[in-house]
């Protein structure tokens, strides 16, 4: 008897994520097991599929008022992707009783508007739940009640969350499974699945795209952009030396990301420029350069660790940037704002609104560079005698030069050594004042490359049975399911461990690995990075 495996795809019109799902169904079928998919038949008002198809073309705009016929539209892509793929699934409005619908709408219109964040739905706390699709649709992460239209998807979305929490609740009552797996967490209708697995006490498993091109990477009982694998990774590998060869692949890697080759399909930062050029676009002159580069809020704001610190907001943080300037004429301040906060998938108004106003400020050592500026976050970080970041990838990359680096917030390096953590504005300048006496070390640099080397090339996996098309579309490179088969394929055969048996989808460290010298790495971080 094998397991029974519950894949939950509500928005199953993401292409290429759906491909990676009926890849690893097919091979747990294979292996024995029992596969289920349940699936979105137009059951909500709103949803997160808005915002992420209206770049393929697909099914239009991402606010209200959206077109009768979407869901139909929507419900018919799944269906002749589920039939190309051989992949039948059951639909989650089989689970909502009649009258369940008007019952949440008459509840959700009851709700205050400035309440929704705090709505309970038969005591379900679905206004948090529900938190993140909303950031996403306005790319804001403040609620602006005056604005009847978001006010009006705001109660929509709310409303689909409640219905989601009911529907998946009894789905699990009825089908028993052994584990769940699903797409990141981070929407309603995923975040609704996950709290209702939690109070089930049922395993979880999230899944989203690798930070490199056909690359994957899971989560078990948690969301994928939270941080708590990432500590217990890092326990078990923080003292483990990298070999020579782990190193050059690692700093490939990195090269990779600054040059964005073999990149997932988000990118935003220019290749590097000549640094000469960027110091004249910023119009920098011989003083020591603190370069910041701010955070994205609508991607961490529905993950309270993500922005623990200093500055949780990045209004605070701009405006401590502007404090501290002032008092620090001698040292050059460059705010790189996050290229994602304005680009042709949405804006962020209020942060760009804060940025425009630092820029305006007339102080003759500050410079902000927009999102859509032509500079590169690369060029900028080589320039820059102090680095900070709220939680960007960035601070990791300027580490693994050894240079040093102040972090205000969470980040998926937070549980190293490689960056100083400033969890109190008081301690900002301290912080930095230090960082400028120490300068670059060797030391920074070899706690960076071992967890650039666990982060990127580890739990990012390469997965060559699904890659990713233009326009967020997949292929299987696989022509029938004997090529899944046990052997086959060695990531394909972790991932069925994991999912079934609960395997460790990155084994410890063997005695070997621990006995390395670090004299290896000191060589190579001298030799690549100059560092002594």
């Amino acid at each position: 008897m094998g397991q029974h495996i519950l894949i939950f795809a509500p928005f199953a019109a993401l292409n290429y994520h759906t491909h990676l799902e009926v890849s690893w169904a097919h091979a747990l079928r294979v292996r024995g097991h029992r596969v289920t998919f349940l699936t979105c038949d137009g059951l909500f008002d709103a949803c997160d599929m808005f915002t992420r198809l209206q770049n393929s073309g697909l099914i239009g705009d991402s606010l209200d008022p959206r077109h009768a016929g979407a869901c139909r539209v929507c419900e018919m892509l799944v269906l002749k992707l589920y039939k190309r793929l051989h992949n039948p699934t059951r639909w989650l409005g089989d689970y909502l009783p009649a009258g369940e619908r008007e019952e949440v709408e008459e509840w959700c219109g009851t709700i205050q508007d400035a309440d929704l964040p705090n709505a309970r739905w038969r005591d379900q706390p679905v206004g948090l739940w529900f938190r993140s699709s909303l950031i996403s649709q306005y790319r804001s992460a403040v609620l602006q009640r005056r604005d009847v239209r978001r006010m009006m998807v705001a109660r929509r979305l709310l409303s689909a969350t409640a219905l989601a929490s009911e529907a998946v609740d009894r789905a699990l009552a009825d089908l028993q499974p052994d584990s769940v797996l699903l797409l990141n967490g981070r929407f309603f209708a995923h975040h609704a699945m996950i709290e209702r697995c939690k109070q089930r006490g049922i395993r979880f498993l999230t899944h989203e795209r690798g930070l490199r091109r056909d690359t994957i990477r899971f989560s078990e009982n948690e969301q994928t952009h939270q941080l708590r694998s990432n500590r217990e990774t890092w326990a078990e590998w923080a003292d483990v030396p990298l070999s020579r060869a782990e190193l050059e692949a690692t700093h490939q890697a990195l090269l990779d990301r600054q040059h964005k080759r073999r990149q997932s399909w988000l990118t935003f930062s220019p290749a590097p420029q000549e640094v000469s050029a960027v110091r004249a676009h910023c119009r920098l002159d011989e003083r020591p350069v603190v370069a910041v580069f701010t955070s994205s809020p609508d991607e961490i704001a529905a993950f309270p660790e993500r922005r623990r610190g200093a500055f949780p907001g990045p209004g605070e943080l701009l405006a401590a940037l502007r404090h501290h300037a002032t008092a620090h004429p001698e040292l050059m301040w460059v705010i790189r704002i996050h290229p994602n906060i304005n680009t042709d998938r949405g804006t962020n108004h209020e942060v760009l609104a804060d940025a425009h106003a630092l820029r305006g400020a007339g102080l003759e050592n500050l410079r902000v560079v927009m999102p859509r500026e032509d500079v590169s976050s690369y060029t900028l970080a080589d320039i820059a005698s102090v680095g900070v970041v709220s939680g960007s990838t960035i601070g990791l990359e300027m580490a693994c030069a050894g240079q040093p680096v102040a972090r205000t917030g969470g980040a998926t390096y937070a549980h190293t050594s490689c960056s100083e953590f400033v969890d109190r504005p008081e301690v900002f300048w301290p912080t930095i004042a230090a960082l400028l006496e120490r300068g670059r070390s060797i030391e920074t640099a070899r706690v960076a490359y071992r967890w650039a080397h666990r982060y990127f090339l580890r739990i990012c996996m390469d997965y060559p049975l699904v890659t990713e098309e233009p326009q967020h579309m997949g292929q299987l490179r696989f022509g029938n399911t004997d090529e899944l088969l046990p052997g086959r394929h060695a990531t394909l055969d972790r991932i069925c461990s994991f999912i079934v048996d609960e395997a460790p989808l990155l084994p410890p460290p063997d005695a070997e690995m621990r006995a390395r010298p670090e004299a290896v790495e000191t060589t190579f971080l001298r030799e690549m990075r100059g560092l002594v």
